[in-house]
Parts: C-alpha cells; sequence; structure tokens
C-alpha cells in the first residue's frame, strides 16, 4: 500500500504544481513567462498521466497478488492434505516405531564399534 500512497501524493503535488503554474500564467503580463508557464502546466499533464498509469499498474499488481495469495491458500491446504493422508497411510504404531529405532540405534552402535 505504500508504493499506492506514494503514487497518491506524488499525483496531488503534481495536479498543485500544474495549478500553480496556470494561476502563474494568468497573473502575469510577460509574454515570454505566459508561454513558459504554459508549457510547464502541460509538462505537469504528462506527469499526471503516467502518475495514473502507473497507480493503474499498481493497483492491479495488487489485486493480483491478493488473488495468487488466496488461491496459494488453497494449494497450501491440499498439499498439506495430501501429506497427512500421506503419513496416514504410512503410519507407525507406537510399538513398530520403537521397535524400528531400536534397530537403527543398534545398527549405528554395530558400525561404530567395527569402525
Amino acid at each position: 500500500m505504500t508504493v499506492q500512497s506514494d503514487l497518491q501524493k506524488a499525483l496531488a503535488a503534481a495536479e498543485s504544481a500544474k495549478g500553480t503554474y496556470a494561476t502563474f500564467e494568468q497573473c502575469t503580463d510577460d509574454q515570454t513567462a505566459k508561454q513558459m508557464y504554459s508549457q510547464m502546466s502541460s509538462d505537469m499533464d504528462q506527469h499526471i498521466n503516467q502518475i495514473n498509469s502507473r497507480l493503474v499498474t499498481a493497483q492491479k499488481q495488487l489485486n493480483n497478488q491478493a488473488d495468487y495469495s488466496s488461491s496459494s491458500n488453497d494449494d497450501d491446504e491440499t498439499s498439506n492434505n495430501l501429506l497427512i493422508q500421506s503419513y496416514e497411510s504410512t503410519e507407525l504404531t507406537e510399538k513398530e516405531f520403537d521397535t524400528t529405532r531400536n534397530d537403527d540405534i543398534e545398527m549405528e552402535l554395530d558400525n561404530r564399534t567395527l569402525s
């Protein structure tokens, strides 16, 4: 949201600058200055359009991230369910686990003794 907030601040500043240049243009009698302020105001129109375009793009990216996050959460839940099912289908009873673990420990100790 910071990017959008910063862009909105920049947009407000650009619109303010454009208004200031238009006011300067109307308040001066110097034709060279009028032309300069008019050009600066036109430049701000371009800046405003570019910032607005970037705001639209940022909003689309934010919406896409929200959509991805939502679908990603669904994918995570599906993966978790598959892992649980897989675990449940190969689950050892406590006694089988203890027996397997003890066999592994004994084998490790035998290997250390032989080394």
